[in-house]
């Protein structure tokens, strides 16, 4: 499995993100220009909740009309650093895509389940563009804007997501630093998988 390195940040308005989007220093970083995806992630657990006991996430996603499916272990996280496992497959379906995640490293126990049902899901815009920091590794910057959906439940999502394609995470944390003191942004210490859930278990739409 490959190593998932990211920082969440929640973003308090259009307005900001907006404002994130013409920064002067993202722009001077930029390898190319903003480019936009239609997301729709769903996620996926079996009755008994193997998934959530194990802190586990399984989610097959849309990538504008291209289907990806995802397997990601538990992780840790420090001030909005997330590190985990993660382990990829292009699959129509779960059942299709549990062979190939395996194969790729996920844990075989999943082999041995069955009865996958959606738990949750996402929709979302992500508007994301490649960076190349100072020291020459290469990050990913994007701003997702939609809704968690669970339960008949709704919430909105608007964050700000870096994740490392290649080097070390040092000058991501210093950028992430930056941003955050200049436009008043948050850590974000759950994934979004992780606040669909809760919001599952929530008294009601936000």
């Amino acid at each position: 499995m490959a190593m998932e390195i990211e920082i969440k940040l929640r973003v308090d308005s259009e307005e900001t993100a907006s404002r994130l989007e013409r920064d002067s220093e993202v722009h001077s970083l930029m390898l190319d220009g903003w480019r936009d995806v239609d997301m729709l992630s769903r996620y996926f657990d079996t009755p008994g909740h193997v998934m959530q006991r194990n802190k586990w996430s399984l989610r097959l996603r849309s990538e504008n009309g291209v289907s990806v499916a995802a397997f990601k272990a538990r992780g840790t996280s420090r001030d909005a650093l997330l590190v985990r496992q993660e382990v990829q497959a292009h699959a129509d379906s779960i059942e299709a895509a549990i062979p190939l995640l395996v194969a790729g490293g996920a844990p075989s126990e999943l082999l041995e389940l069955g009865g996958f049902d959606e738990s949750c899901r996402v929709e979302f815009l992500r508007r994301f563009a490649g960076l190349r920091l100072p020291d020459r590794s290469v990050v990913e910057m994007a701003i997702d804007r939609g809704v968690l959906r669970a339960s008949g439940k709704t919430a909105r999502l608007l964050e700000l997501e870096l994740e490392l394609l290649s080097g070390e995470p040092g000058q991501m944390l210093a950028l992430s630093d930056a941003l955050r003191l200049r436009y008043g942004l948050t850590p974000e210490q759950a994934s979004k998988h992780v606040r669909a859930l809760m919001l599952a278990r929530s008294s009601g739409k936000e």
